[in-house]
């Protein structure tokens, strides 16, 4: 999580600097209830403090939860952007395609989803482009290129285990 704030704060363009006259604000959007990953949270607010961003003091985190309802997620991508936030991050798929249509200009941070590529989110893991980033789970792509490497480093191999 800490990386993702890193991500968060220096890899794209959100327009959070520290002489706004404003608090800025972080939408955080999730299929699932915060109490199922409260120590992802946990960190990520501590990447944010230990950049300088204090929640409640200099930024403001909006939560939204879909109670695990994830056909809730259009509805409250949409509540966040109409805060507005600077940027919305989340961790699935489906939240990633709620929060780009709740709006065309609002940045996404996506957290660990699973095959952005596959799933049409971005056109590559080198070059996302657009307004969606952030980090990507292991999936078939990167367990593919990693044998690749390894095939590369040591020509003679005959058996790999992944655990």
């Amino acid at each position: 999580m800490v990386g993702v704030s890193a991500v968060l704060l220096t890899g794209c363009d959100i327009g959070l600097t520290r002489r706004q006259s404003r608090v800025p604000r972080i939408g955080h959007l999730s299929v699932n209830p915060l109490s199922t990953n409260e120590r992802g949270w946990t960190g990520f607010l501590e990447g944010l403090r230990e950049r300088g961003w204090v929640n409640g003091q200099n930024i403001t985190v909006e939560w939204r939860d879909a109670d695990g309802e994830a056909e809730r997620l259009p509805s409250l991508a949409a509540e966040l952007a109409g805060l507005p936030v600077e940027v919305v991050v989340t961790g699935t798929v489906a939240g990633v395609i709620a929060a780009t249509q709740a709006s065309s200009t609002l940045p996404v941070v996506m957290m660990a989803v699973s095959d952005p590529v596959g799933s049409g989110l971005i056109p590559s893991l080198r070059r996302p482009g657009g307004r969606v980033t952030g980090t990507a789970s292991i999936g078939p792509q990167l367990t593919a290129k990693r044998i690749e490497f390894l095939r590369e480093a040591l020509p003679t191999i005959s058996r790999v285990a992944i655990f």
